[in-house]
């Protein structure tokens, strides 16, 4: 098995989680001497190093395009219009798709279990298949129905034990979490004493909860919060910030991957709040980097930190108020001990060393 595609719905700005997956998981591979494609239905790019991104238009106008690299977006609106509706829908299904599939030893998709490149999963092409879940499984609707696939070549990879605690699996299950790529740049964040400065990071998105968090921040006005991200709810959380006239809580524009160190080096806690993950992969940066955690019970967290003090009890604001009180009252030292171990727990089972490792045992498993 030594030609992967990893098959993933990116977005045009190549931004989130998902994104720096792929990423992690192709040049691991690379450096192993595999040979990687990348596969999104849109928005092929040359982000990915040393890989071959294809998108839908690859397949259906063929190599060509290549040649004149200004119709690539005139051709996204052409296959986009209602002409080709059906086709698209049918994409996976395609003569087209089977033919590409198959120059390859596997396939690794980075999908939701809603995602339409669930079909690729369900189909009976005749490769290694492997689901890598990007978001939860909300119930066991297709895992049930994936018992007619157990006399293929098909697998499951989840975040953790914790994600399928209410999942009846049918298939193959490996659990493989996350790491990234800037570890060497966040383990050289020094470790530091004191709490002054607050972050949340991502797309600000209702998921997310981020407001809870803003609403906090007028019972502690010694304290910094900083949110790095965009979205549509970027108004509203300048609304709230107006409205409790919050000096101390401020918007900053989103982070590239590439400066990703600058932020971690300038904060001491990083606050996931969201009610709804599967990593995620901006708490294993800040381990990384030796950096506070308050989070909720969400996603791979449980498992990542079990027993640990750093877990809000629920999204209640008095919960939140609760743990944000308890947090600044300790002392430095306890501060300092807390962040050396949470560093610890990263380089023990999230290093880039331990992933590589795990990834090259699943696929030749």
């Amino acid at each position: 098995m030594k030609e992967i595609c990893l098959v993933a719905p990116l977005n045009q700005k190549y931004i989130g989680g998902r994104v720096e997956e792929v990423n992690l998981w192709a040049q691991i591979l690379l450096k192993n001497g595999y040979k990687v494609s990348i596969f999104s239905s849109l928005y092929a790019s040359n982000y990915f190093a040393g890989c071959k991104e294809t998108e839908a238009i690859d397949l259906i106008f063929g190599s060509w395009i290549n040649l004149f690299s200004n119709f690539r977006s005139l051709l996204r609106r052409v296959w986009l219009s209602r002409f080709f509706e059906k086709k698209r829908k049918a994409l996976f299904q395609s003569n087209e798709w089977e033919k590409f599939a198959l120059n390859h030893d596997a396939l690794v998709l980075f999908i939701q279990d809603t995602s339409r490149e669930r079909e690729i999963f369900n189909s009976a092409i005749d490769l290694p298949i492997f689901l890598r879940f990007t978001g939860l499984v909300q119930n066991n609707l297709n895992i049930e129905k994936d018992t007619l696939l157990s006399q293929m070549q098909r697998n499951y990879i989840f975040h953790s034990e914790c994600l399928t605690a209410k999942l009846n699996l049918r298939l193959p299950s490996f659990f493989l979490d996350q790491a990234t790529l800037l570890e060497k740049r966040l383990l050289e964040i020094p470790i530091t004493r004191g709490l002054q400065k607050f972050g949340l990071l991502g797309m600000f998105l209702e998921v997310k909860r981020f407001e809870e968090i803003i609403g906090v921040f007028k019972y502690f006005p010694e304290k910094e919060l900083h949110l790095y991200g965009e979205g549509h709810l970027q108004g509203s959380y300048e609304g709230i910030i107006k409205d409790l006239d919050l000096k101390n809580v401020k918007i900053h524009p989103y982070v590239s991957n590439a400066k990703i160190p600058e932020v971690y080096r300038d904060i001491d806690c990083l606050i996931i709040n969201s009610s709804e993950e599967s990593g995620p992969l901006n708490a294993i940066e800040a381990m990384a980097a030796g950096k506070l955690l308050l989070t909720q019970r969400v996603g791979s967290m449980p498992d990542r930190i079990p027993g640990s003090p750093l877990f809000f009890k629920d999204h209640k604001p008095e919960s939140i108020l609760d743990k944000m009180r308890w947090l600044v009252s300790l002392e430095d030292e306890r501060i300092v001990e807390l962040k050396k171990g949470l560093r610890e727990v990263y380089l023990d089972r999230f290093s880039l060393q331990v992933l590589e490792r795990k990834i090259l045992q699943i696929l030749t498993h």
